[in-house]
C-alpha cells in the first residue's frame, strides 16, 4: 500500500470545543515558536481538531523577528482559552520548551513543533496509552514527513 502524502491533517479547522470547562488540563501541549507564521495555522488546526479536548497549549514566542508572524500567533491564540502565548528573548527551541514546561499545569507533556501536523486522535491515543501503562514514563509514535522530503518513519 502506498501512503497518500496529499492528505495532510490540519488543512481545515473541523471541530471546536468552546464549552470545555476543566479546572486543570489533563495534557499540556508545548510549542516553541520562532518566525513560524508560514506553518502555525495548519498546526493550530491540528491541535484544535483533536478528539481529546482537555488540554492546554503553551506556545513560547522565542524572540521572533517577524512581527507579522507574532501578530498571527496572537490572533490565533485569542480564539481559544486553552491557548497561552509566552514571550521571551531568543534562546533556542530547547529554552522555549523548558519555559513552557515550567509553566505547564498537566503531568503529561506533549512537545510539538510549530510546523508539526497531528492526526485528530493523536493526543487522545497518547494520553490513554500513558494512563493505562503507568509503568511507562514516555511515549512516541511513527511519523510522516511532508513538503518535498516525503517519507514514513516507524
Amino acid at each position: 500500500m502506498t501512503f497518500d502524502f496529499t492528505k495532510e491533517p490540519g488543512r481545515n479547522l473541523d471541530q471546536r470545543y468552546d464549552t470545555i470547562s476543566q479546572q486543570k488540563p489533563l495534557v499540556s501541549i508545548v510549542t516553541a515558536f520562532y518566525n513560524a507564521g508560514k506553518y502555525i495555522e495548519q498546526t493550530y488546526n491540528c491541535v484544535l481538531n483533536q478528539t481529546f479536548p482537555w488540554f492546554e497549549w503553551i506556545i513560547v514566542n522565542d524572540g521572533s523577528t517577524n512581527q507579522e508572524d507574532v501578530i498571527l500567533l496572537e490572533r490565533l491564540a485569542s480564539t481559544d482559552s486553552r491557548i497561552r502565548v509566552l514571550h521571551k528573548e531568543n534562546g533556542g527551541a530547547s529554552s522555549a520548551r523548558n519555559l513552557a514546561i515550567k509553566e505547564s499545569q498537566a503531568d503529561i507533556i506533549i512537545i510539538i513543533d510549530a510546523d508539526d501536523l497531528m492526526e485528530p486522535t493523536y493526543v487522545e491515543v497518547l494520553y490513554w496509552s500513558l494512563i493505562t501503562h503507568p509503568e511507562a514514563s514516555w511515549s512516541y509514535c511513527g511519523l510522516v514527513a511532508f513538503s518535498g522530503d516525503n517519507y514514513l518513519w516507524d
